[in-house]
């Protein structure tokens, strides 16, 4: 058995009929975000069924306009995220309270979860660990011998689902629980040079479908510091914001430092943020009863700020998106990087992501293919498709096959026949 995802996504996707497992995993998952919002208006401000209402479809609003069908693993990250956050704030609120093991052990379920589907989630459960070491004041030992239950419950539930699954899925896959099948250029070390950083940090914050999330969740955190500086209501008890704060630059700096980047890779984070920080304002105006206008003006203004950024960056909904023939034909391989999932849903043909193998791992595929007389064809989508396309030409003729037309027209390029010795990257090796 081999598992491309990590095996919590395949575990959740297998509960439903396989024709419809995706649509239906998605579905739920966005019911489930919105029972949660709700749920937590409710719990905390029991009189106002009103800001449930707007915080429900926020939401909603925002998670089924995100492209969060991008990858398997998102929209269940997503439904499970502010369950998590939900679940953190009840199990283990602020000192003073204590602990609720029951909780506690719901919240190790969801966390194991959560781990499972998606590895890099990893970066969310340490702002969740934060939140409680800062909630319950876990540096004093009386502290700790309080929680003692409900850390155990949620240790224990969370080994189970999450720790051991993906453990024994790296086992089976690689050989090793602690590899994985992840490629290299995946898994490599940060690259800590500012050009790259610079370009990372532009390409998240303005490119994509989730930009408007990642901008908005850096507000909502500017917001929460003045809230605190502003009002002694919310100084206090700010475990969860440091603890949002700590899962969205950790995720932030990860990503930042790697070659490969995704849209969606930084939409998990601001998602937790986001849900922690309201949580944790709403919990924090329950403690002290009904709040002032101005106080709940505050509460409001991220959702206001959030819906004028949303605006402010939504972009036409394709409504097609059309490759030539020839691309189309079922013996053609095709290659891309960040239009592959567009291919197929458009156009019911698999693109697959060469770019994330390492470039001799791509030559035997590509020579391998030729051999075999497939025709390949390259959708110039990004910079990494177009560097493997330049390198091509030197062993390749490549010759113009048309254009994806998507909304705007990307290249798509043809290997047409050898032009002399074939060079490939594996000689370099050597």
């Amino acid at each position: 058995i081999i598992l491309e995802y990590p095996p919590g996504t395949g575990l959740i996707l297998s509960i439903f009929p396989e024709t419809v497992s995706f649509g239906l995993a998605f579905l739920l998952g966005m019911a489930l975000v919105s029972a949660v919002f709700v749920a937590a208006v409710v719990t905390y401000r029991p009189n106002n069924w009103g800001l449930a209402g707007a915080f429900a479809t926020l939401a909603l609003i925002e998670v089924t306009t995100t492209n969060a069908l991008a990858s398997a693993s998102l929209p269940v990250s997503i439904a499970l995220i502010p369950l998590c956050a939900l679940l953190t704030l009840a199990a283990f609120p602020s000192a003073g309270q204590s602990p609720k093991p029951g909780l506690a052990l719901l919240l190790g379920v969801a966390g194991g979860l959560l781990l499972a589907v998606r590895l890099a989630n990893i970066f969310l459960l340490v702002g969740l660990a934060c939140a409680i070491v800062i909630n319950q004041r876990l540096w004093r030992t009386k502290q700790i011998m309080l929680s003692r239950g409900a850390l155990a419950a949620a240790i224990v539930a969370f080994t189970i689902p999450g720790l051991a699954l993906v453990l024994a899925a790296n086992w089976v896959n690689a050989g090793s629980p602690f590899s994985t099948t992840y490629a290299p250029v995946d898994a490599s070390a940060p690259v800590l040079a500012p050009r790259p950083i610079g370009a990372n940090l532009c390409f998240y914050f303005g490119n994509g479908f989730a930009a408007p999330i990642v901008v908005a969740t850096l507000v909502a955190l500017i917001l929460r510091g003045l809230l605190a500086w502003r009002f002694p209501t919310f100084r206090h008890n700010c475990g969860a914001s440091i603890g949002a704060s700590v899962c969205y630059f950790l995720s932030l700096a990860y990503f930042c430092t790697h070659d490969v980047r995704i849209p969606y890779y930084m939409l998990p984070a601001s998602a937790m943020t986001l849900c922690l920080v309201v949580f944790e304002i709403l919990a924090a105006g329950n403690r002290t009863g009904e709040t002032s206008i101005v106080q709940s003006a505050w509460l409001l203004a991220p959702i206001f700020l959030f819906a004028l950024i949303r605006c402010l960056f939504l972009t036409a909904r394709l409504h097609t998106a059309l490759l030539p023939n020839e691309v189309r034909d079922p013996r053609s391989i095709v290659w891309a990087d960040l239009t592959s999932g567009t291919a197929l849903y458009y156009q019911g043909k698999y693109a697959a992501k060469i770019n994330f193998a390492d470039p001799c791992m791509q030559d035997r595929l590509i020579l391998k293919v030729f051999d075999l007389g497939r025709s390949q064809y390259f959708i110039e989508d990004s910079k990494f498709i177009s560097k493997i396309v330049q390198r091509l030409s030197k062993s390749f003729r490549m010759i113009r096959a048309g254009v994806f037309d998507t909304g705007q027209k990307i290249p798509i390029w043809k290997i047409e026949a050898k032009s002399g010795r074939t060079e490939t990257s594996c000689d370099d090796l050597h």
